[in-house]
């Protein structure tokens, strides 16, 4: 089979031709270049015969015609989504919906503590901003950032679907159930083993915490009183992994070489 890798330092994607039982690529290609920072890819729609490949920039989604086999882009990418803010984080990661009706797209915050945004309210005040945006929505150089946003395959309708992630740097489905996954990268500078980091199942319509609280109810201290409305609101993570290991990517195992208990973890 065939295995796509984004090379982001080169801005490009290359294709590794890969035989069974081999140890080294059979072929090695440049699928495509000129692109910035590319880090997630997708197929689309999903199963064995998809038509587009995706790429997601660290400043835009593009996609590219294809067919199985192809180890070159066979056209000019389309710009599906653009404007993406990028200073920071900038590892974009996406996924399709089992369906392929929907266009998961995660973009982690600006910063580490949000420290820009948090001096100012937003405009309107907060009572107002609450009543308009998702629980824990971000606000000013935060806005859509420590999101994963919605689409729909061709770009429109973004929506924005679970808030307080600081930085979801990898997206994948769960095979069995069909539910969206991600691993986080959490924040630094409070301690060698604070807070940790976690994969979680990412609800719609949650809160995960970021930047006002951690893990749950855990308060920042250095944002300590500064959302009391929040506290109680915030969705635990599903599987802690240990602080500062900084994770990148999720994978399901649907193989047949570990004992069948091990199959979709």
């Amino acid at each position: 089979g065939d295995m796509f890798v984004a090379n982001s330092k080169a801005d490009e994607v290359r294709v590794y031709r890969m035989t069974e039982g081999a140890a080294k690529p059979a072929q090695s290609e440049v699928f495509a270049t000129g692109l910035h920072k590319p880090y997630g890819i997708a197929f689309y729609p999903p199963g064995p015969e998809p038509k587009w490949i995706y790429i997601a920039n660290s400043n835009s989604v593009v996609r590219f015609a294809y067919k199985v086999g192809d180890l070159k882009a066979s056209g000019e990418p389309q710009i599906i989504i653009d404007h993406i803010p990028e200073v920071h984080h900038w590892t974009r990661d996406i996924a399709f919906s089992p369906d392929g009706k929907t266009l998961y797209l995660s973009v982690g915050s600006g910063s580490n503590m949000a420290l820009d945004m948090l001096p100012r309210p937003p405009g309107g005040g907060l009572e107002a901003w609450n009543k308009s945006h998702p629980v824990g929505a971000t606000w000013g150089t935060e806005e859509g950032r420590a999101d994963v946003l919605t689409f729909d395959p061709d770009g429109r309708n973004e929506k924005t679907f679970a808030t307080g992630l600081r930085n979801c740097s990898g997206l994948t489905i769960q095979p069995a159930t069909g539910h969206l996954w991600c691993v986080v990268n959490e924040r630094d500078e409070l301690g060698d083993n604070v807070p940790f980091e976690y994969a979680t199942e990412v609800r719609e319509g949650s809160f995960y915490g970021w930047p006002w609280y951690y893990i749950g109810s855990h308060e920042d201290p250095r944002l300590k009183g500064a959302r009391k409305d929040l506290a109680g609101k915030v969705t635990l993570p599903d599987v802690l992994i240990q602080a500062h290991s900084a994770p990148l990517g999720i994978a399901f195992y649907e193989g047949a070489d570990f004992p069948a208990e091990y199959k979709g973890d």
